[in-house]
């Protein structure tokens, strides 16, 4: 193989690997799809019973929903973007999840709300 296929060859490599991030953000969306029930939560590093029944449900299309008591319960617009979830709740208000972990039935997920920091552990139901 010379120098000008090979270097052809991984520019080509390079570009497909990238992938594009509606697509990816699409697949995110598609795998967080169901309804998550808590089963452990904590406030500030400290286990609380005051989340307990706290659940997330997520559809394909980016809406979701949640009783946790940080705005509306209704259903709204949701953003996965590297290890973040935005829920639109209104143009001005976005609550910023930071994504712990993740797999095909656990999720944690974290949220620093008032200087108080939510941990959540998750299993798909």
């Amino acid at each position: 193989m010379n120098i000008y296929s090979y270097l052809s060859t991984l520019v080509v490599l390079l570009f497909s690997c990238t992938g594009d991030t509606t697509d990816q953000a699409r697949l995110q969306k598609a795998r967080l799809h169901g309804r998550w029930v808590l089963r452990e939560g904590y406030r500030n590093d400290k286990p609380t019973e005051t989340l307990q029944d706290v659940y997330f449900d997520f559809d394909s299309s980016g809406l979701m929903q949640t009783n946790l008591p940080v705005g509306a319960e209704a259903k709204v617009p949701f953003i996965i973007k590297d290890t973040f979830l935005t829920q639109e709740v209104s143009d001005q208000v976005k609550n910023r999840y930071t994504i712990s972990q993740w797999t095909d039935t656990s999720l944690v997920l974290r949220l620093d709300y008032h200087s108080t920091l939510l941990r959540m552990h998750l299993i798909k139901q």
